[in-house]
């Protein structure tokens, strides 16, 4: 159901006043455009409450989602935000990228649906090389191929979902390649794709909980002891060099309490 008007003005207001009790906004087809998301960016830049936005499957285009993005480089609270099936195409989602140079609050972008293509892809990875606090990335069903996917091979940190786009198996291929060495990799989704049976096997026989455990193993310091926190840790924190992910298992062991917080996130 469409929210009325006074739903949207009463939304508006709590933003801006800081309603400890809105953390989560749903507003997924609500006949939204650029106007009235631009009114909502300006309640974004003075809001600190609000976690997760959901406007996906609106009308929101080029204007508007760059008023959201400018919004963003402000807000320092919002962790998710889900702008699927709107109008904003490469233009738009590259307004997305620049705000993720310097945005370090926001873990899960949610941009499948907007016909962004291989020029997008690669907007995006340009964006992962700078950014270091994303950790889940859906790009599903936007016309990315073979040249989007092998864009991703060098900065495959963060969880991505690719389905549903017109890779074949070249770029699989040079995931692959990647995985076989990647030790901090959690997620990746290439389902409905054109990549053959034999490829989609290995790669989902890579990205397997059982290889995560062989690859990590391999590496120096990693014990089968501290095995299983590190695993855990891999889905809480993004990590680029399995170095890091060792100073952050240390700190684990010497601060139980920082080990507790993370584990809860």
């Amino acid at each position: 159901m469409v929210i009325s008007e006074r739903e949207w003005d009463d939304i508006l207001r709590r933003l801006r006043e800081n309603d400890l009790t809105l953390t989560i906004l749903y507003l997924r087809m609500q006949n939204i455009g650029d106007e009235n998301i631009k009114v909502l960016a300006d309640a974004l830049k003075v809001n600190h409450t609000l976690e997760v936005l959901y406007v996906s499957k609106n009308q929101i285009g080029v204007k508007g989602v760059k008023a959201l993005a400018e919004a963003l480089k402000v807000n320092r609270t919002l962790t998710e935000l889900y702008v699927s099936e709107n109008q904003y195409g490469v233009e738009g989602l590259e307004a997305l990228t620049e705000m993720l140079k310097v945005n370090c609050t926001l873990k899960v972008l949610d941009v499948s649906d907007n016909l962004i293509g291989d020029q997008g892809a690669k907007a995006l990875t340009e964006m992962l090389e700078v950014n270091c606090t994303l950790m889940k990335l859906d790009v599903c069903n936007n016309q990315i191929g073979d040249e989007g996917a092998k864009a991703f091979v060098d900065v495959l940190e963060v969880n991505l979902d690719v389905y549903s786009n017109q890779i074949g198996d070249e770029g699989p291929k040079a995931l692959a390649d990647v995985l076989k060495v990647n030790c901090t990799l959690t997620r990746l989704d290439v389902r409905w794709n054109n990549i053959g049976d034999d490829l989609n096997t290995e790669l989902e026989y890579l990205m397997s909980q059982e290889q995560r455990k062989q690859r990590l193993l391999k590496v120096e310091n990693i014990g089968a002891k501290e095995l299983e926190i590190t695993l855990v840790l891999l889905d809480k924190v993004r990590v680029s060099e399995i170095d890091i992910l060792k100073d952050i298992y240390k700190i684990c062991c010497e601060d139980k309490k920082f080990l507790k917080r993370l584990v809860s996130k």
